[in-house]
């Protein structure tokens, strides 16, 4: 659905357009004790030590920054507009013993005006001990009521949960988007959901393997859609004929 919203309340400048994927954010993972980090975002960039192989990796090119393996604290910058949709993994491994903080940071075009500060996770570390593997998001909590599955996008997983909920009286976590108190999940509640269509989902879905030409027009993929409730229930009434 068409609009603005304030990502964030400590930002009184800055507003979006609901749904809009493309605003830019860049971001700091920050840890202080003995460890070594590293962060993979939902595209598969990495960014910091590799304890697997030893090494330093960097796939955010020449504007990212990582403080370097030993360095207390571990910096890990994701430069601006690098920052994408969907989860990041946050993992490390101790280089000594004592406790640690993970904290992520949050900054819009301005990095000097913090927009989200999050501790991910605190601990003790211990020498050679891999730490638990942390699955955050980075970017702004969304607003889109059809992000039912709450990944940040409104794709072919959010259509399927409404779908398998179709014409059940659910709450609109479940797909009822528009009347949920009144009304069963029904074509309100899909056209809704395709207003607000985003695609492709993160790294594995099915739109992301198949590329960008695997998501359809919301008007094409509509007709589809009733094209295949028509059958299914043409489907339906025959079989209780016989």
């Amino acid at each position: 659905m068409a609009g603005l919203w304030r990502p964030y309340t400590k930002d009184d400048v800055h507003f979006q357009l609901i749904g809009d994927t493309l605003a830019q954010y860049q971001a700091t993972i920050v840890g202080q004790s003995p460890i070594n980090l590293l962060l993979e975002d939902a595209s598969g960039r990495r960014l910091g030590f590799d304890p697997s192989t030893g090494e330093v990796v960097n796939d955010f090119g020449e504007n990212a920054f990582y403080s370097g393996p030993g360095s207390e604290p571990q910096i890990l910058e994701i430069p601006l507009g690098s920052v994408i949709a969907g989860s990041f993994e946050v993992s490390g491994i101790g280089t000594g013993d004592g406790p640690y903080t993970i904290r992520s940071f949050l900054y819009g075009d301005d990095p000097t005006i913090t927009l989200e500060e999050r501790v991910l996770q605190t601990g003790v570390a211990a020498a050679g001990v891999v730490l638990p593997s942390i699955q955050t998001t980075l970017l702004p909590g969304t607003s889109i009521l059809s992000d039912l599955t709450g990944n940040g996008f409104v794709d072919f997983e959010d259509l399927t949960v409404l779908l398998a909920n179709w014409n059940k009286e659910v709450g609109a976590d479940a797909g009822n988007l528009v009347n949920a108190d009144t009304t069963p999940v029904n074509f309100e509640d899909l056209t809704v959901l395709l207003a607000d269509w985003t695609g492709p989902g993160p790294a594995g879905s099915p739109e992301a393997a198949l590329g960008d030409n695997a998501v359809p027009e919301p008007s094409t993929l509509l007709l589809a859609l009733l094209a295949t409730l028509g059958l299914s229930f043409y489907r339906r009434r025959r079989r209780r004929a016989f």
